[in-house]
């Protein structure tokens, strides 16, 4: 699970100079961050309102003028739709911009009306459950690949492992309700959840060069 090479680093730049353990963590904090890693110089983000209920967020990239003397630069807005609560907008805009680094080969992106319809149906079909044979006979469809992977390693970075393996006893005994942690680091039920699974813990854990959070943080 080499793209997790990307939250290892995006975390160590994070709590290097912000302390990741001051949660919950800033998504304005981190964009600097993926602006300086990923292929995108400059990333903003805005509500609208999509034609279709089923679409939560949109990245459009495009060349733009950075300034006066700064020449022309690659732009990415990140488009969320209205209406969502705080915690699935940050994890939808932390979510797009791991886009800004996964999609840097052109084949990962969606680049057409159809390949926005394909998207969709695998998504479709995976929430639906009836995938496994079908979808293992399909060609491979990167940007659905990336897709997953985005939303991972946005849970990585927002509800990091670093912090979360301290939590697992009182959360198995109840001490510690899935909603607590949720407010806590503002990211949706569903994903804290999905990521205090076991099988979860342990795909991470051997993905993950986890960072000392106990180092000494730069001021």
């Amino acid at each position: 699970m080499s793209f997790f090479k990307h939250v290892d680093t995006i975390l160590q730049k994070y709590h290097e100079t912000h302390d990741m353990t001051n949660v919950p963590i800033s998504v304005d904090k981190l964009r600097p961050i993926f602006q300086e890693l990923g292929y995108i110089d400059r990333i903003i983000w805005e509500e609208v309102d999509f034609e279709s209920k089923f679409i939560l967020a949109q990245i459009k990239t495009y060349k733009q003028s950075m300034g006066v003397y700064a020449g022309v630069g690659d732009y990415a807005r990140i488009q969320i739709t209205s209406g969502l609560n705080y915690c699935w907008k940050r994890f939808i805009i932390c979510k797009e911009m791991y886009h800004c680094i996964l999609d840097e080969p052109q084949e990962n992106r969606v680049r057409s009306f159809k390949d926005l319809y394909k998207l969709s149906d695998y998504f479709t079909n995976s929430f639906l459950n009836v995938i496994a044979d079908e979808m293992e006979e399909e060609e491979d469809f990167p940007p659905f690949e990336t897709e997953e992977i985005a939303e991972i390693m946005a849970i990585e970075t927002l509800f990091p492992i670093e912090l979360r393996r301290t939590y697992c006893d009182d959360f198995d005994s109840g001490k510690i309700t899935a909603r607590q942690l949720s407010l806590r680091y503002r990211i949706p039920i569903e994903y804290i959840y999905t990521s205090m699974i076991d099988s979860y813990f342990s795909a991470v854990s051997r993905g993950r060069n986890m960072i000392d959070i106990n180092a000494d943080i730069e001021s």
